[in-house]
């Protein structure tokens, strides 16, 4: 397995590296010898966290431990900020220490979730961050480390609203999307998917949106979508041959979904 060390990214005595990351596609499980925080402004994937696999959307925040193993999988549009750094970096604030203390917990993942509005402003913020870093203008760890304890009081801020799953749904849920991952290619109804974590439909349907914030099956509609762009980026399967393997009744019934969810048609897409 992969370890990753803060001290290639950073200058030397100033430990926080930021920078964007695109076009993710697929990383092997790896960890850091730091603390790493994932900060995603567009697109969606999957991370798998400790062997376990969590939905991730736009606007998500994931806070990954030095000890924690990690893999992602992430459409090609996906866009995240990494961010790597060791607890010295504000070791002299007293207010930080109740927010990185409970991160070292593994009790439960630890997941912020922002609004269109505050995606925005991070967003913002992180660039000038990771501009900062690369510039290296004089005072820049000054500006960086202020910048970025302003985020981390932000995330004290809001532990009171951060939205979650109680730790005994975690798991069945995670069992959930690997079915669902496993079995595109065919029509899967909300009563087979509460059946393999042993709820009932009604729970199961609401602790499903609580945790991805969206419905089933927007959910795995919205995987067969991502899924049919790769495969017609790869050009080794027909339209038909596509929409029979991601379990749509036949190509048309595919295109039509394909165009109300993208504008295009699959072929239009295949051309671009």
């Amino acid at each position: 397995m992969k370890l990753y060390h803060l001290d290639d990214y950073v200058s030397p005595g100033f430990p926080l590296a930021v920078w964007p990351v695109q076009k993710a596609g697929e990383n092997t499980v790896h960890r850091h010898d730091c603390i790493e925080l994932a900060f995603v402004t567009r697109g969606s994937g999957i991370c798998r966290i400790n062997e376990i696999p969590y939905p991730v959307l736009r606007g998500d925040l994931y806070v990954l431990n030095p000890h924690d193993t990690h893999s992602y999988v992430m459409e090609s549009s996906c866009t995240f900020y990494n961010i790597l750094f060791r607890r010295e970096l504000v070791a002299d604030e007293p207010f930080l220490r109740s927010l990185l203390d409970g991160w070292e917990r593994p009790s439960r993942r630890k997941l912020y979730q922002f609004e269109n509005g505050e995606i925005e402003a991070e967003d913002r913020r992180f660039s000038e961050i990771a501009e900062e870093l690369k510039s290296r203008r004089p005072g820049y760890e000054l500006m960086a480390r202020s910048l970025f304890a302003g985020f981390l009081v932000k995330l004290v801020r809001m532990n009171g609203r951060i939205p979650g799953v109680a730790p005994h749904h975690q798991e069945q849920l995670s069992r959930v999307l690997e079915y669902i991952h496993s079995n595109l290619e065919r029509t899967l109804t909300l009563k087979e998917l509460a059946k393999t974590v042993n709820m009932s439909v009604p729970a199961f349907g609401a602790a499903f949106r609580q945790w991805t914030g969206s419905t089933v099956s927007d959910y795995i509609g919205s995987l067969r979508i991502r899924k049919a762009r790769q495969l017609l980026e790869e050009r080794t399967l027909s339209v038909g041959e596509i929409a029979l393997r991601l379990g749509f009744y036949d190509s048309c019934h595919f295109s039509r979904t394909f165009r109300r969810k993208t504008g295009i048609s699959p072929r239009e897409y295949r051309r671009l």
